[in-house]
């Protein structure tokens, strides 16, 4: 069997431009169910077989798209209520380049049976490749905005899915229904235009950086603390050690790579049990693979009403404890000056 989709979508988000405001999608699938051909012999073990494959284009607006200018009403600044007056502003100005989110995805999948249906086998092995990803870029401002919502970005990813499911008890007063599901996924940004600054990266949320996943999690690197006053040492923008951070710096080779943010494995097990007109179902779920960030735990300053975590009892706090602990002293207001 072979189908075939095309669908043509616009929006006037995209603005006045015809190229962008329009744009035509499609999907090519087919199937082969090698079961049901004459060379497939009889048997009891594998009752079903069947190969499947997609290829097509998809499109999205992504988040915040608007191509169009976008103005606002407010009431005008005055002391006096009398003078006050509506105004026009304009929020965002026109973005005639800006056009749709797209992705090219290619799926190969497989399903066999087993056992006269009692046991179910599908396989999915896919690939996409995104490119047109909207974001947001920094510029010198010289068409009158500082940050301009962009096409920016390229992605490509690929992935398995697995799900195994079956019936192993059918009975006429008990029936047990059992699936197991997992995924893998990974993926790597390509083509990234925008230069993210430090403060932008090592943000909980992750950043996007060339030839890495779409929201890794980057640290400064460690590197110690002072043996007089206990404060933290850190590898700087240039590469040496220091005090010191530059967040606004977009050097970000010195970087450490923690990982994704969002988990690369997934899955599930889930089971239904049945009983006459009673029924129990109970599903785990699981997920590998990614990094987080832990809360932060320390302050420049600690007022009275601040509240210390556990971790703070093995502090800093006199020379030589830096041998043994990583955890920054308590600064007061003298030492906190010398180190600025």
């Amino acid at each position: 069997s072979v189908n075939a989709t095309i669908r043509y979508d616009g929006s006037n988000l995209m603005g006045k431009s015809k190229t962008a405001r329009w744009l035509p999608t499609w999907n090519v699938s087919g199937a082969w169910n090698m079961d049901q051909e004459t060379f497939w012999p009889e048997n009891d073990y594998i009752t079903a077989a069947r190969i499947r494959a997609t290829y097509g284009l998809v499109a999205n607006l992504g988040r915040n798209a608007s191509a169009p200018a976008v103005f606002y009403n407010e009431i005008a600044r005055r002391r006096f209520e009398n003078e006050q007056e509506n105004l026009t502003y304009i929020s965002t100005l026109a973005n005639q380049e800006l056009t749709w989110e797209k992705l090219n995805e290619t799926n190969l999948g497989f399903d066999l049976s087993f056992i006269k249906d009692r046991i179910n086998l599908t396989v999915d092995l896919y690939k996409r490749n995104s490119y047109d990803l909207i974001g947001t870029v920094r510029t010198s401002g010289i068409g009158g905005q500082f940050v301009k919502t962009a096409n920016y970005a390229e992605m490509k990813a690929r992935g398995l899915e697995l799900t195994v499911a079956g019936n192993p008890i059918q009975k006429d007063k008990f029936q047990w229904r059992t699936q197991f599901n997992m995924a893998f996924n990974k993926n790597e940004i390509t083509r990234i235009e925008n230069k993210p600054r430090i403060f932008d990266v090592v943000d909980d949320n992750g950043g996007a950086l060339l030839g890495r996943t779409q929201a890794g999690l980057y640290s400064i690197q460690f590197a110690g603390l002072d043996p007089t006053y206990g404060y933290p040492y850190y590898i700087d923008n240039s590469g040496t050690k220091n005090t010191y951070l530059n967040l606004q710096s977009t050097a970000l080779n010195y970087l450490k790579y923690e990982g994704t943010i969002d988990p690369t494995f997934t899955g599930g097990f889930y089971n239904q049990f049945k009983y006459n007109n009673f029924s129990l179902s109970v599903l785990f779920t699981f997920a590998a693979g990614n990094v987080i960030r832990l809360p932060q735990a320390f302050s420049a300053t600690y007022p009275d009403i601040y509240a210390m975590t556990q971790s703070m009892v093995n502090r800093w706090v006199k020379p030589g404890d830096e041998a043994f602990t990583n955890v920054p002293s308590l600064l007061d207001s003298w030492s906190a000056n010398r180190v600025v």
